[in-house]
């Protein structure tokens, strides 16, 4: 790994900072089946006014790149690289999800990410972060919260079901976005054992088919029960035949077929629960 002898500083969260960096390095691994040489590298870029773009305003960048010697992208998987949901991976070895939220990341931060890859030299995937000039929120003592967040305010909690941890972290990171304190469960035995834990419960948003003898639709049954103004959000690519249609009747379930775009998420959750 090279770094700069200054540290760059720029105003982002740590957590999904490191995920997406974990993100590009478990792609680079995957890449080189039969080994190869994974470089990190951490520098100063400045974008100049002709350089500059609707994305990349002029300005100092931290630039993180993630370079592979591995397999490489034709064209074809390179223009796609970064939508959600597409993989060329084998059934069950990804969401296709670790690049597209590498770019969310990146752009809620106002930065970018951009990719650059030969087929049979490999690849390289760049983070570029605005350097950040300001002066630092002030941290409320013992709490570890910034001062000028300590007042916000949450709009209940969220329950999100899913067996894919990618899925998992992207929902809850747009429900976090419009307020939301979420909570995830890989299983649906999981999620019945949060729920007494759940005061300000919601919302449920559930896949279909879970891991561990319990549906997603066997699931939202016994939620509802249990929280009786429960809404339930169905994200999955089964049939939506697969849910009984008194409940939507009622107004208290919705379906977004997977693959599904963040916005449309929100959209979804406009609908059912009515302010997102």
């Amino acid at each position: 790994m090279l770094a700069p002898a200054t540290a760059l500083l720029c105003l982002c969260d740590a957590h999904q900072l490191e995920n997406a960096v974990l993100n590009l390095c478990i792609n680079a691994r995957d890449a080189m089946p039969r080994g190869g040489r994974l470089r990190i590298e951490v520098s100063e870029v400045k974008i100049a006014a002709q350089q500059a773009t609707a994305v990349l305003p002029e300005g100092d960048y931290a630039q993180i790149r993630v370079t592979d010697t591995g397999l490489g992208m034709p064209g074809s998987v390179l223009q796609r690289a970064f939508d959600p949901f597409f993989t060329t991976k084998p059934r069950g070895a990804g969401t296709g999800l670790g690049l597209s939220m590498v770019q969310g990341f990146a752009r809620q931060s106002a930065g970018e990410a951009q990719i650059d890859s030969v087929v049979g030299q490999g690849t390289t995937v760049s983070l570029l972060l605005p350097v950040y000039q300001g002066v630092l929120p002030a941290v409320v003592p013992g709490t570890g919260v910034a001062a000028n967040d300590a007042g916000s305010s949450s709009q209940g909690a969220v329950l999100v079901v899913d067996d894919e941890a990618g899925i998992r972290d992207h929902v809850g990171e747009a429900l976090q976005d419009i307020g939301y304190l979420v909570t995830e469960a890989a299983t649906a035995t999981e999620a019945l054992r949060l729920l007494p834990e759940l005061a300000t419960l919601r919302l449920l948003i559930t896949d279909i088919g879970l891991p561990g003898g319990i549906g997603g639709d066997e699931l939202a049954s016994l939620a509802m029960q249990k929280c009786p103004g429960l809404k339930v959000l169905f994200i999955s690519g089964f049939s939506e035949n697969s849910v009984p249609t008194a409940a939507f009747e009622e107004g208290r379930v919705h379906w977004l077929p997977k693959p599904f775009a963040m916005s449309e998420l929100k959209t979804a959750i406009d609908q059912l629960v009515g302010e997102a």
